[in-house]
């Protein structure tokens, strides 16, 4: 009907307020119960509620990072003592900019030498 109207913009609003009507009707009736819900719908509305299958709550298994292919032999990843050793060495820089405010600056001028 819209197709046919296409020149006549009050008979388009027209029929626009008839569908919204029209559609407004039938969603009182499913909601009072008078309608009957086809059976594509209510397979449909079954399969929605019992979906335990869901994408989006399955968790995500955790990755190893892995450095590109193009990469390698250039990015070895660090070993656990390096770990240790970079975790000692940031907390006491860490641990005299706390301790001692003014050196704060001073400090981060010479990170560079220590690493």
């Amino acid at each position: 009907l819209i197709a046919k109207a296409a020149g006549d913009v009050k008979k388009k609003v027209q029929i626009e307020v008839a569908k919204d009507k029209i559609l407004q009707i039938r969603l009182n009736e499913r909601l009072a119960g008078l309608a009957e819900v086809t059976k594509d719908a209510r397979a449909q509305s079954q399969a929605e509620l019992s979906a335990d299958d869901d994408e989006d709550e399955k968790p995500k298994a955790a990755k190893e990072w892995n450095a590109p292919k193009w990469t390698q032999g250039l990015v070895v990843k660090p070993d656990q003592k390096y770990v240790k050793e970079q975790v000692r060495l940031w907390g006491i820089i860490t641990g005299l900019g706390a301790a001692v405010p003014p050196a704060q600056g001073y400090l981060g001028r010479f990170t560079w030498l220590i690493c």
